[in-house]
């Protein structure tokens, strides 16, 4: 009779949480002088890769009926850090990992988590990939006084310009 072998089985990975994505950062911030493609982009100069605690501090500060957009936040950072160019690729998904550590947060220890749903994109559309999608950052704006309004396949704060946080109040 054949004998098989047998292997041992692999356990699956655990997937990390929302909170330890947020948190497994250690490196950041970090400042780099420019290189390669950005230095063809943006010149000489040094880039900002922030770190998810900074831009959590930053989102958790808007107060209620002003919003924020992603350069914004890269734009506090710029001047907080005195760097040419902040990584707006990793700031926008630090954006979308922060919201979902509070949601996480809130629901693990009932902690108040803090208001995702005031960052914007940089065009003032609302963030599809945010805890809740689209129907609930439309339903807390809409509850601060915000008009949010659907423009071609987008859901964007109406005059959000006017409403825009003022980086003086950081």
């Amino acid at each position: 009779m054949p004998q098989f072998i047998r292997y041992p089985q692999k356990r699956p990975k655990k997937k990390k949480t929302w909170v330890q994505k947020m948190n497994s950062y250690k490196d950041l911030p970090k400042i780099q002088e420019m290189s390669g493609k950005l230095k063809e982009i943006h010149g000489s100069g040094r880039i900002l890769l922030p770190a998810p605690s900074d831009i959590y501090e930053i989102m958790k500060s808007i107060p209620e009926g002003t919003i924020i957009t992603i350069d914004q936040i890269g734009e506090i950072l710029k001047e907080h850090y005195k760097v040419d160019v902040v990584d707006l690729v990793r700031l926008g998904l630090f954006a979308k990992i922060c919201a979902h550590a509070s949601q996480e947060k809130r629901k693990l220890d009932h902690s108040v988590f803090f208001p995702f749903w005031r960052t914007l994109k940089r065009d003032g559309s609302l963030n599809p990939n945010y805890p809740g999608g689209i129907a609930i950052q439309k339903r807390l704006l809409e509850r601060e006084g915000h008009l949010v309004v659907k423009r071609a396949t987008k859901f964007i704060v109406k005059d959000y310009q006017k409403t825009m946080f003022e980086s003086g109040e950081h």
